[in-house]
């Protein structure tokens, strides 16, 4: 079965239409950046790979979750739950790589297979198609370059224009060889390391067929090279159905039941239990027997203890006791699958480990290198125990909500009394909701419907599914539909409100120095979430002041392409959601519309400029700029009876704006119509009637009209 594995470079621009031809033929297995894009055109991947741990990355798909239904999504294990949780795919797969962590992971769900691991999500992708068994493997869009000095196609999500400027600016760019063997193409470190990854991986695959149709960016050795459509041509014949083909290998698929996972923490959290016990009787030794050792310093000669004989009984017994804990603790097996929430605070304790070692070399310094060595104690079992309290923490909630998840779904099934049924349901949903799972909850919902018997939370719920997924006004019709039934849910409607304003507040400010466009947008999102906080209005007053003071000095210097993205964001913002221009007031969403139809106006876009000054002009109506700047526009387009109106409108309000007047006389008269132009100069000095530059031009025209 041949795959394409879709990456978001900028040369898949080129190839999202051809995308299409293959759907049904090859197995497309699509990056979760690209999905909006191949969405839009009419494409749905059937596998979407998705591997990052920031809760951001939920951003990438958000958007499409009512059309992700048809979606497999194959995970890392450590990819923020955000998107598992809320998007409602079909099936969610899950890989696991042979860190201890993930390894243990994969044993309480029954999986035998490990991966390498993967550092991207192109990564994921490869690997996805090397497990499928899938051969050739196509590469569309794993640009690797900056190919047009661009980073990632249009459309695609969480991108920054910022990166290859930066890179530029730092001299950190270079050049790789570039697809079809058409010179040099600029790239970066990053970029190289991932081309690496797959030339390497394609060396170790030698009985499968690798061709890069990405039509652009770097080469990548081993791959043969052809356009797309090329290769659809060549392998997407015959009579294949890929969608019956997954749909049959995945029925088969085996899923976890909960006895293996219970058992497995049952094991972990007595063996957390043994180690609190033993971790608890190594801090209280530490603490006892440094107190020893520092009065004992303060009582003799320290230079006359030079080794452990030498020590008083008490504390000899002290250390040996330490000694022995601390070498039952080592032999505990839970370690091993803390090592990666433990390894900062271990790598400290090497270092003090290495300063003992020079103490060690030194008799005289005995009783130093003891204090020491109980300080290299102390920072372990600190480590440990706060490591192994968090991950107990966390396994005895899962193990919780598993046999509560469990005895409801009996009491469902089996329930003869209604009331009964309806409490436990009622339990379930109040369960999936309050752990953030609002795929499973929206699947109780549907499966057993009670908006007849309890509509008030039947309402809720669904409002609380459609808000964590930015369907806003969907979220607003539930809780305005619960409410009218029980108005004792307004509090947790805020709440509800409230905790998805924060996340996205969250997102912006996380996201200030990456990208103003995202960070405008997440702002957007939050006042949608909840137009009543505070914060969040403040945090949108700012960046749009200082957009629009950017903006101002762009404009001045004729160069307002750079901030096509985030006046665009703003823009749709004010246009589409009314609480944004309360929020922002007509002076501010006015000034907004204005640098936008700038914008238009520079790309010669005259037709989009006009509507944009018109809508400003709807909230600053006596704003004599703006309609000299329609004037200007509809010159532009040839209307000149509509400009000439517009002009006057701008004079009467402001006369200042008789110069264009001015400028009109200049270009009729360089144009030899100098009687049009005389009466052009006649209207700008009935306004400037002290600028005598103008009556000059004025005796010009009369004089070459005789």
């Amino acid at each position: 079965m041949p795959a394409i594995i879709v990456a978001g470079g900028p040369s898949l621009r080129k190839n999202v239409r051809a995308l299409s031809r293959a759907r049904g033929k090859f197995v497309i297995i699509a990056a979760d950046t690209v999905v909006p894009l191949l969405i839009q055109n009419g494409i749905v991947p059937d596998f979407v790979t998705t591997i990052d741990m920031q809760d951001i990355t939920i951003e990438k798909v958000v958007d499409i979750a009512p059309e992700s239904s048809e979606l497999s999504l194959v995970c890392s294990s450590w990819v923020t739950p955000l998107i598992p949780k809320n998007i409602p795919s079909k099936r969610v797969l899950w890989t696991f790589s042979a860190k201890h962590m993930e390894k243990w992971l994969s044993r309480c769900l029954g999986g035998s297979l490990l991966t390498t691991g993967a550092g991207t999500v192109a990564h994921l992708s490869f690997t996805t198609a090397i497990i499928l068994g899938c051969s050739p493997i196509v590469f569309v869009g794993q640009d690797l370059a900056f190919t047009n000095q661009e980073t990632h196609a249009q459309a695609t999500s969480l991108t920054s224009d910022q990166y290859f400027e930066e890179l530029l600016k730092g001299k950190e760019v270079l050049t790789v060889e570039a697809w079809g063997g058409g010179g040099q193409v600029p790239t970066s470190r990053a970029f190289l390391g991932h081309k690496v990854y797959f030339e390497n991986a394609i060396k170790k695959c030698a009985d499968r067929l690798f061709i890069n149709a990405t039509e652009g960016g770097a080469r990548i050795a081993g791959a043969l090279e052809l356009p797309l459509a090329e290769v659809i041509e060549r392998h997407g014949g015959g009579a294949r159905d890929v969608s019956a083909v997954r749909e049959k290998a995945l029925a088969g698929a085996r899923r976890p039941g909960r006895s293996r996972s219970l058992r497995e923490f049952s094991k972990v959290l007595k063996m957390a239990a043994s180690a609190r016990k033993d971790l608890a009787r190594v801090a209280d030794l530490v603490k006892s027997l440094g107190r020893a050792v520092k009065e004992l310093s303060a009582s003799v000669d320290p230079g006359s203890i030079t080794r452990f004989e030498a020590l008083p009984t008490g504390i000899q017994k002290g250390f040996s006791e330490l000694d022995r804990v601390n070498a039952r603790l080592d032999n505990m097996k839970i370690w091993d699958l803390l090592d990666e929430l433990t390894f900062e605070g271990l790598r400290q304790s090497e270092r003090m480990k290495h300063e003992l070692a020079t103490l060690a070399r030194s008799p005289g310094d005995y009783l130093e290198w003891l204090r020491k060595s109980l300080a290299r104690f102390d920072l372990i079992t600190r480590v440990r125990r706060q490591s192994m309290e968090a991950f107990a923490g966390l396994l005895e909630k899962a193990e919780k909500t598993i046999k509560l998840e469990a005895r409801l779904l009996k009491k469902i099934a089996s329930g003869k009394e209604r009331g009964d049924r309806g409490e436990a349901l009622q339990g379930l949903m109040r369960l999936y909701y309050d752990s953030g799972d609002h795929v499973l909850l929206e699947q109780v919902l549907q499966c057993h419907p009670v908006e007849d018997e309890w509509p008030a939370g039947f309402h809720f719920y669904l409002g609380t599914v459609e808000l964590n997924r930015s369907r806003f006004d969907e979220a607003d019709r539930h809780f305005s539909l619960a409410l009218k039934h029980d108005t004792s849910l307004k509090e947790e409607v805020v709440q509800a409100r409230r905790a998805v304003s924060a996340r996205y507040l969250n997102f912006a400010r996380n996201w200030m120095g990456n990208d103003l466009a995202v960070s405008s947008r997440m702002l957007i999102k939050a006042l949608k979430a909840w137009a009543g906080d505070k914060e969040v209005r403040g945090e949108i007053t700012a960046l749009v002041d200082r957009v629009l003071e950017d903006a101002e000095t762009r404009a001045r210097e004729g160069n307002l392409d750079g901030m096509s993205r985030i006046l665009d964001t703003w823009m749709n913002g004010v246009n589409s959601f009314p609480g944004l221009r309360e929020v922002l007031g007509a002076e501010r969403s006015a000034a907004l519309l204005r640098f936008s139809g700038e914008l238009r106006m520079a790309q010669q876009d005259y037709q989009e400029a006009v509507s944009l000054f018109e809508q400003a002009l709807s909230l600053s109506p006596g704003e004599a700029q703006l309609h000299a700047r329609v004037a200007d526009a509809l010159f532009a387009m040839g209307s000149f009876d509509d400009g000439v109106k517009r002009l006057d409108e701008a004079v009467a309000l402001n006369p200042v704006f008789a110069r264009g007047w001015e400028q009109i006389g200049d270009f009729l008269f360089d144009a030899g119509q100098v009687a049009d132009a005389a009466l052009a100069y006649e209207k700008c000095f009935k306004a400037l009637p002290e600028d005598m530059s103008v009556l000059n031009k004025i005796a010009r025209c009369n004089a070459v009209l005789g």
